[in-house]
């Protein structure tokens, strides 16, 4: 979905999880931005065995990458 403020891309992996990101309409590659956030998820939330589906996600390195890969896009997209 786009807008002439922002657009909304949602990435939906086969085991029906849903990320969703919003950003402005000259931000590129927001697929491959869902999909690593997906490979993420999946190494440090899906891997951990204190995580309950439909819980909060806690993992602290989760957030800790995470944090580290949206830092690294915006420093790409200021470019």
């Amino acid at each position: 979905m786009e807008d002439d403020t922002f657009q909304l891309h949602c990435y939906h992996s086969l085991t029906g999880l849903k990320f969703i990101v919003s950003a402005t309409p000259s931000t590129q590659n927001l697929q491959r931005l869902l999909k690593d956030i997906y490979g993420l998820y999946c190494d440090f939330v899906m891997k951990d065995p204190f995580h309950r589906l439909e819980q909060p996600i806690k993992s602290k390195k989760f957030i800790q990458h995470l944090d580290n890969l949206v830092q690294r896009t915006s420093d790409i997209i200021s470019k």
